[in-house]
């Protein structure tokens, strides 16, 4: 029995036909980023107020429970607030605070927030690994930094850092550095979407993989 476990320990995994878990960059799949979507492309204008407002973050938070992260809010992933609905999945990190992601989501079409929900989830799905992260990390769609602020999952005196996406699907990503409320925030976007662009046909799948590597790579320098 012993040298047949001394074999099988020698031999790659690829020939045992293990399946290993992948994490961080690895984890990343053009289906992913096609799925989501795809997912919210289906229910067509989910902005605040609409009938598919409210099913849209539902169909968020699915994805985030399926990246194994925890409700950001106590035992529930979502909080309504007077400014819509704000998602929140979390992933405890080993020291104090907390980073906050937020994919701001005015529920218009592929390009001017589908983009950044997507790259939101395969963002947090580089996070399902056993090691936890330098701190907590916060993965939360809102219409508005204002609805998130509205019922923050976590104190503001604990939050390091509020990371913010807008579109990110354009040709190029700027960066700009703020304080929003006694928080450090970071807003990462690539320019206004005129409606005739906004589809999703134009999204390319590979510009937001790139930029989930470009978004993974800010927020490890804020935890």
């Amino acid at each position: 029995m012993i040298p047949l476990l001394l074999t099988l320990l020698g031999c790659p995994a690829d020939q045992l036909r293990i399946d290993l878990p992948e994490g961080g960059l690895q984890a990343l799949s053009m289906e992913d980023v096609q799925r989501d979507l795809q997912q919210l492309d289906q229910l067509g204008d989910r902005s605040f107020g609409t009938p598919d407002h409210e099913e849209s973050a539902r169909r968020v938070q699915r994805r985030l429970e399926q990246m194994h992260t925890l409700p950001g809010y106590g035992r529930m992933y979502a909080q309504s607030t007077e400014h819509g609905v704000v998602v929140c999945g979390q992933k405890d990190g080993q020291g104090g605070g907390v980073v906050v992601v937020l994919a701001l989501d005015e529920g218009g079409g592929a390009m001017s927030s589908g983009a950044q929900v997507a790259a939101l989830i395969s963002l947090a799905k580089t996070y399902d690994v056993p090691e936890p992260p330098a701190r907590s990390v916060l993965f939360c769609t809102a219409p508005s930094v204002q609805a998130y602020l509205a019922k923050p999952a976590w104190p503001p005196d604990k939050t390091v850092a509020l990371l913010t996406l807008g579109p990110i699907a354009g040709s190029h990503l700027g960066s700009e550095e703020s304080e929003h409320e006694g928080i450090r925030r970071v807003h990462l976007d690539s320019g206004p979407v005129l409606p005739e662009n906004d589809r999703m046909s134009l999204v390319d799948g590979r510009v937001v993989l790139a930029r989930v590597e470009i978004v993974r790579e800010a927020l490890e320098a804020l935890l």
